[in-house]
């Protein structure tokens, strides 16, 4: 099992390169697919997901990279938040 506090807590995807997203909704999974900054490909998968939240305004320019991620627990639930350099940002809900 992953340990989603390493992958995304305390800024842990900083200065990485949002690549790929896919969204398979019947098996209620998220891909998401980093370029790190020493180009190396990090693939996460999320499981069952209950909730997606995502913007693509680029209030702040166009841009792909993170620059803040988050996670944190809210009963059985598990949130975690991106921030692009774009200004956006993501949200994503699963299950423990």
């Amino acid at each position: 099992m992953m340990d989603i506090e390493k992958l995304f807590g305390d800024s842990a995807l900083h200065d990485c390169k949002m690549e790929k997203i896919e969204i398979d909704y019947p098996k209620g999974t998220i891909l998401l697919q980093f370029l790190t900054p020493k180009n190396e490909i990090n693939k996460i998968i999320i499981r069952q997901f209950v909730e997606i939240e995502f913007t693509n305004k680029e209030e702040w320019g166009k841009g792909t990279y993170v620059v803040s991620s988050d996670v944190f627990n809210s009963g059985n639930i598990i949130n975690i938040e991106l921030q692009f350099n774009s200004g956006d940002i993501w949200k994503i809900k699963s299950y423990k």
